[in-house]
């Protein structure tokens, strides 16, 4: 089989196809955060189930934020949708916040503002695994109340993904 290669006619042309593929790029140019799995969590009242959890945010180049976040957590037994609207990535950490968007369980109702963060540690089958936090409801914090100088405190909150994966750009 013959594949017949047409160059393009003219400079105008070159141009053009080269301002597609950088507004293309331009779109994305902020970073972005994505992952999914699964961790035991107990609760206050000693019971320990899986949580589950699958988020996904991205910041455009203008700086505005857009994603969302799905939690299952069976030990207390929600079930709460994120619209996420805050990125804030801290070297292999980003934390994320917004509000519910759909809420089941005790303790929780649409509107109400939820943050969490994640660590990502890296690919490969024998390095560390990544780790996320709990979502806390209405702690009054929005991911951009999270610098390097206190970011510390929410790598104690870490809980590490036995199944799943983290991956921040």
């Amino acid at each position: 089989m013959k594949i017949k290669i047409k160059p393009l006619s003219t400079p105008l042309t070159i141009l053009a196809a080269l301002t597609v593929v950088c507004s293309a790029a331009a779109d994305h140019a902020g970073h972005f955060a994505t992952g999914s799995g699964q961790y035991e969590f107990t609760s206050t009242t000693g019971v320990t189930a899986l949580r589950t959890f699958a988020f996904e945010a991205r910041q455009s180049s203008d700086g505005g934020v857009t994603g969302e976040a799905q939690v299952d957590n069976r030990a207390l037994g929600q079930r709460f949708h994120v619209r996420i609207d805050c990125l804030n990535v801290i070297g292999n950490i980003a934390v994320m916040s917004g509000n519910l968007t759909q809420a089941a369980g005790a303790g929780i109702s649409v509107g109400d503002a939820a943050i969490f963060a994640v660590q990502d540690n890296g690919e490969g089958a024998g390095g560390p695994g990544d780790e996320i936090t709990k979502t806390f409801e209405n702690s009054g914090l929005v991911c951009t109340d999270v610098t390097p100088v206190n970011v510390g405190l929410y790598r104690n909150l870490l809980n590490d993904i036995e199944g799943g994966n983290v991956q921040i750009h």
